[in-house]
């Protein structure tokens, strides 16, 4: 559980936000400053405040250019926002300074099959397998099933159904007690 879920719960509970302050607080706590905005805009995300939580996800990106964390937190928000283009620029930049994070891999997936690019979107989504085979005790959030699910749509939505059913039946070979392939 991250430092801001808790300050975050914290804050709503009271009714008192003050993103200045809080900043501050994290910038004392943490000597990285970069993950203080980084703390900050999560907590600001928590709270509905998107835009907000962007402007800080830009300033720990600006602090530290190297810190792939923040470019991904900047293409989740303007995913959330639906601008595909930002959110994968963002993701790329992720990318592009740490490629061992299968969640941005996913994300990037993601964007891509909303952008009805489904082969290279199955390409990020079978980095995450592979990442997760080379490195399978990480504390990433997505799961590679999840990721084989949406390869599965993916291939349903650009072979169409015949060659969904011919993954499908490969796939639930492994994964058959899964609700999201079964």
């Amino acid at each position: 559980r991250s430092p801001s879920r808790g300050l975050g719960d914290v804050y709503k509970r009271q009714g008192k936000f003050n993103a200045t302050k809080l900043s501050q607080e994290y910038l004392r706590k943490f000597k990285n400053k970069s993950k203080a905005y980084i703390e900050t805009g999560n907590i600001l995300k928590l709270l509905g405040e998107r835009k907000k939580s962007q402007q800080f996800y830009i300033k720990a990106s600006k602090i530290d250019p190297s810190n792939a964390e923040a470019f991904n937190k900047l293409g989740i928000s303007y995913r959330t926002e639906d601008n595909l283009k930002k959110a994968e620029y963002y993701y790329k930049k992720s990318i592009s300074i740490d490629s061992n994070n299968p969640d941005v891999f996913h994300n990037l997936g993601n964007v891509l099959k909303e952008k009805k690019k489904y082969s290279q979107a199955i390409k990020f989504y079978q980095k995450v397998k592979y990442i997760n085979k080379k490195k399978p005790t990480n504390n990433f959030v997505v799961k590679p099933i999840i990721s084989i699910a949406k390869i599965l749509e993916c291939v349903y939505f650009s072979k169409g159904k015949k060659k969904y059913l011919v993954s499908l039946k490969k796939v639930s070979k492994n994964y058959s007690k899964d609700i999201r392939i079964a």
